[in-house]
């Protein structure tokens, strides 16, 4: 293999080659977490958002930051922000504010 070659391959396709011969069912989970958190995400996002908020949805999100950095440090940390600009976003928190007056009409 050429000099141009691996470093074509490794430039435009950040060395799926070697990753996916080593550990390819994690490559593949790896690309396929972004997808499914996307689809639920935009698909019903009142529920996600609220399941986000549950012990059991905190526990899949630190569970998929040891993931991503079990494959590399950088791509945890990476993720790691992205969840935690998801978190304090606005919108997550007028949509979990928008629960509280239904909740606080219920008591009386």
């Amino acid at each position: 293999m050429t000099l141009f070659t691996r470093f074509t391959r490794f430039y435009f396709f950040g060395d799926i080659y070697s990753n996916y011969n080593q550990g390819g069912m994690q490559t593949v989970i790896a690309q396929f977490i972004p997808i499914i958190v996307m689809y639920a995400l935009f698909s019903n996002p009142v529920s996600t958002i609220l399941f986000s908020q549950t012990v059991f949805g905190k526990l899949l999100v630190l569970l998929i930051v040891i993931f991503y950095t079990s494959i590399d440090t950088l791509l945890g940390l990476c993720v790691g922000l992205l969840i935690m600009a998801f978190y304090q976003s606005t919108y997550v928190e007028n949509v979990l504010n928008k629960g509280a007056p239904q909740i606080e009409n219920s008591l009386r």
